[in-house]
């Protein structure tokens, strides 16, 4: 079976000529594609052709080069060259044929190519072509010189242009850098600035709290009812403050373990959720109904996942009507675990679910707000928001005006 290798840079070409090749012999080949002369001229150690199409242009390495190659091969002293181009030039043809044996013009013809495959085909003892002509073997060897010196000038431009790309991302990469270490700047200097704030406040704060404590205890009888409603209130107001400090600090310094060794049960954080709320679930008289297989596990810090639940569990009491009720569920999802909370409460507005995860943000039915004991600062959701990003998480919040609320917590098994 005779071995037929193709060098040509263009995948039509080959591909008909492959094609016509198979038509006229009826498989009575093997044929061998390459698209460049350096490919083509591994093949050819590998394979040993019988005849090679060699195109005169191609990219990196052309026909003449090749053919140069080829001729010089030991292995392929018998190995028929045909050379291929469009280029209607005599002098091509001419130092070709210096080269190879046969010249054929593209668009290649049946004909001519079933002329030259029946040439060559049956032929034997094909003698090597041991003599190159030197005004053409000059001409090449111009030619192959010229193409370098091309291939140069124009590796030499991509070079400089790389050179020039390469200082502009540098340049980049310093700005980067800089304005990464103002950012951090101004992160620590906000982070410093908050806590000396809250230093400062909470002294004379604790000062309002614990006197006025010890005036209510002290002249509880002289201050009456309207005094020590006054005083209740400062009490309760400072302790609000307080809390808004506690909660401001732990949102501006976000300190959490996220990361753990072992595998959780989702259900036994819930849990502890749960029975954290539980006085103020009875106080309101609601009905939970709990629905989380212990098998669902999760690889995240416990205190983590609890920090995530709480604020959303506790909206669901603080915003529920009395008697209403709340449901907890848990699935797994691919490698993802969900848990939904749903509640029966006052629900919101298309817009304030648009603003639900905006700090400090409340929108809340003020006499509703005022009947239960559980306060909230609007705080909750956007750090549960944050911490469920942190992981690769997603949070989806529903809710309809006088229906209710479902938050769905999406988080990876895996963190």
């Amino acid at each position: 079976m005779k071995r037929i290798l193709i060098i040509d840079d263009s995948k039509a070409v080959r591909e008909d000529l492959r094609e016509k090749i198979h038509s006229f012999v009826c498989g009575e080949c093997k044929i061998f594609e390459a698209e460049n002369g350096i490919e083509g001229i591994k093949i050819a150690e590998k394979e040993k052709p019988d005849i090679v199409f060699v195109d005169v242009v191609m990219p990196y390495f052309n026909g003449y080069a090749t053919a140069i190659r080829l001729k010089n091969m030991e292995d392929l002293n018998s190995t028929i060259l045909i050379a291929m181009t469009s280029m209607t030039d005599s002098e091509v043809e001419k130092k070709m044929l210096a080269l190879c044996h046969d010249f054929i013009s593209k668009p290649i013809k049946s004909d001519a190519l079933k002329n030259i495959i029946w040439r060559y085909f049956r032929k034997k003892d094909v003698k090597r072509k041991d003599s190159v002509d030197m005004d053409s073997f000059d001409a090449i060897t111009n030619e192959l010189v010229l193409s370098l010196q091309e291939k140069v000038e124009e590796l030499t431009s991509v070079n400089n242009e790389l050179r020039n790309k390469n200082k502009t991302i540098e340049n980049l990469y310093r700005e980067t850098e800089n304005a990464r270490k103002k950012l951090e700047a101004l992160v620590n200097f906000r982070q410093d600035f908050l806590d000396f704030i809250f230093h400062e406040i909470k002294g004379p704060l604790s000062s309002i709290l614990g006197y006025s404590e010890l005036l209510q205890i002290k002249y509880f009888r002289e201050l009456e009812e309207e005094g020590n409603r006054l005083i209740e209130s400062v009490i309760s107001s400072g302790l609000r403050i307080k809390d808004l400090m506690e909660q401001v600090s732990r949102f501006n310094n976000f300190d959490f373990e996220i990361k753990s060794n072992i595998l959780i049960k989702v259900s036994d954080a819930i849990d502890e959720v749960l029975l954290r709320y539980q006085p103020f679930i009875s106080e309101r008289e609601l009905k939970v109904f709990f629905d989380c297989s212990k098998d669902i596990r999760l690889k995240l810090n416990r205190d983590f996942l609890i920090e995530i639940i709480d604020p959303i569990l506790r909206n669901a009491i603080i915003f529920n009507r009395k008697n209403g009720s709340i449901k907890i569920a848990c699935r797994k999802e691919d490698e993802r675990v969900i848990v939904v909370i749903g509640d029966t409460g006052i629900g919101m507005t298309e817009k304030e679910v648009e603003q639900a995860f905006v700090p400090f943000v409340q929108f809340i039915d003020v006499e509703h707000y005022k009947s239960h004991s559980l306060k909230g600062l609007g705080l909750g959701l956007s750090m549960c928001k944050k911490m469920v990003d942190m992981v690769g998480g997603m949070l989806l919040l529903t809710s309809e005006k006088g229906v209710g609320t479902k938050v769905e917590i999406v988080l990876p098994e895996r963190v």
